[in-house]
């Protein structure tokens, strides 16, 4: 098993983060957010849920909450990434608590030529400096769309929910005092 890091300041962020990058490497981590990487040139690697996916250009990764994920780049490379917190996106986040992506990947040229046209018009706004939720959020839909559309959604692998959903109750009950058998408790357990 891959051993990873909780990336707790992910799942802290309310509003989404999308930026290009050369070469995009890390540590194995998860977080209960969307993760897209769009490989603009050169090819992407990473390890996604214990397994080796690659993208090459104009293709497009596609981590679901919880993935245990790294990249692995070595060469040149550019990519999009766009990190979509599930507070931001409430129509989609009940569907994305329990179901995740059919494949981890999609190089379907139509369909991710869209995508980008997004991606695009996200980072056009993050330039202007221009923080318009509703015009970000509408994108973000339409990305979920097509994806949802054409990729599928599947059930989460068993484990992963429960969990996603401890990680989210130690998330919000940090400030209060909890010991083991306060998270059994709450959870069923005894």
């Amino acid at each position: 098993m891959l051993q990873s890091i909780y990336e707790i300041d992910r799942d802290s962020d309310r509003y989404p983060v999308y930026w290009e990058c050369g070469s995009p490497r890390c540590l194995p981590h998860f977080h209960n957010c969307l993760e897209f990487a769009y490989t603009l040139e050169g090819r992407t690697e990473a390890v996604m849920g214990g397994r080796v996916v690659a993208a090459g250009e104009g293709e497009l990764l596609l981590v679901s909450g919880c993935t245990v994920h790294c990249y692995l780049n070595s060469r040149d490379s550019r990519v999009i990434l766009l990190i979509v917190p599930l507070g931001f996106i409430p129509l989609y986040a009940p569907l994305f608590a329990r179901k995740v992506f059919s494949e981890p990947k999609t190089a379907d040229p139509a369909l991710n030529g869209e995508v980008l046209h997004c991606l695009r018009k996200l980072l056009e706004l993050g330039q202007c400096g221009e923080r318009n939720e509703n015009l970000v959020r509408s994108y973000i839909y339409v990305v979920l769309g097509l994806l949802t559309g054409a990729v599928g959604l599947t059930d989460a692998p068993e484990g992963q929910t429960l969990s996603q959903d401890v990680l989210l109750f130690l998330q919000n009950s940090y400030r209060c005092p909890l010991s083991l058998e306060d998270v059994s408790r709450h959870f069923g357990y005894s």
